[in-house]
């Protein structure tokens, strides 16, 4: 598997710095420059398995980026791609579709103002990054060892 780093900057400007797998994400390729003597980068757009996105700026020596829900629909518009903005992103009134089996589980308050964190700064609901991280959580289990254990902070 690639594994691709990639920088996010924060509305504080802060920035973080993490992977996702390129072998597994959708790829969408940018527009061809118009001028065909023209030095200006062709951009990549990727999507994920959690439905996170990446633009690949087609700067030399690779320079990814973390991009927003809202961006990334920019880009596919721009880049010839409406159909699949309009798939992905506008969806249907009515509310969200039901998505699995419903659980219902007890959360300590400490984990859940984490999770509350970590929902805030990658704009998404409560509930939606509960489900993403139960879904990295199963994912990369198989990578840990059995007897770790995970202590909450006292």
């Amino acid at each position: 598997m690639a594994r691709i780093h990639y920088a996010r900057i924060d509305e504080d400007g802060f920035t973080t710095h993490n992977s996702f797998e390129s072998d597994t994400a959708e790829r969408f390729r940018g527009l061809e420059p118009e001028d065909p003597d023209s030095y200006d980068p062709i951009e990549d757009l990727y999507c994920d398995d959690l439905g996170q996105w990446y633009l690949d700026t087609g700067a030399i020596g690779g320079i990814y980026r973390w991009v927003s829900e809202e961006e990334a629909r920019q880009w596919l518009i721009d880049n010839d791609y409406p159909e699949e903005a309009k798939r992905r992103f506008d969806r249907p009134k009515g509310g969200r579709p039901s998505k699995g089996t419903k659980v219902e589980v007890r959360i300590p308050a400490w984990t859940l103002r984490r999770i509350d964190e970590i929902a805030a700064r990658n704009e998404q609901s409560q509930l939606e990054m509960i489900r993403r991280l139960l879904e990295m959580a199963v994912r990369i289990e198989g990578s840990i060892a059995d007897s770790a254990v995970i202590v909450p902070p006292q």
